[in-house]
């Protein structure tokens, strides 16, 4: 399964497959920032785009991960854990030492996947649309 950074033409795929998730959608320039910076990967499986992520960096060295999108039709076949631990090693390459990570408290699958990959859940954040449980994990 290659997986590359970000360009402006993934924008639309990366657009349909977050349309699954919320209604409110990151605009180009939002994408456009983060692969400025190499900071947005993508994965292709037969031409299509299946999963996007990316991280910013906050507090020096610390890692927060964001837009962690799977296409639904590769929901739990590991193919999350398998791009996780291509974003915490490109980070680790590039001298980050703890990434941080937020789920849905509802979100069973999401949760197994960090516990899995050795994050510990380390508090929540209460947002209107609900709780997220905060998840670190020291490289």
């Amino acid at each position: 399964m290659p997986i590359r950074p970000w360009i402006l033409s993934d924008y639309k795929m990366c657009f349909d497959i977050w349309q699954c998730f919320s209604e409110s959608t990151p605009t180009k320039e939002v994408f456009r920032e983060l692969a400025k910076n190499n900071q947005l990967f993508i994965a292709e499986e037969e031409g299509r785009i299946i999963w996007f992520v990316s991280y910013k960096t906050i507090w020096n060295e610390s890692i927060m991960l964001q837009f962690l999108r799977i296409h639904s039709d590769f929901h739990r076949k590991w193919i999350g854990s398998i791009l996780v631990k291509h974003v915490e090693k490109e980070v680790s390459r590039k001298g980050a030492y703890e990434v941080f990570s937020t789920v849905l408290a509802n979100n069973i699958p999401s949760k197994k996947l960090h516990e899995k990959l050795g994050y510990k859940e380390s508090g929540y954040i209460d947002f209107d649309s609900g709780k997220e449980l905060v998840y670190i994990k020291v490289l």
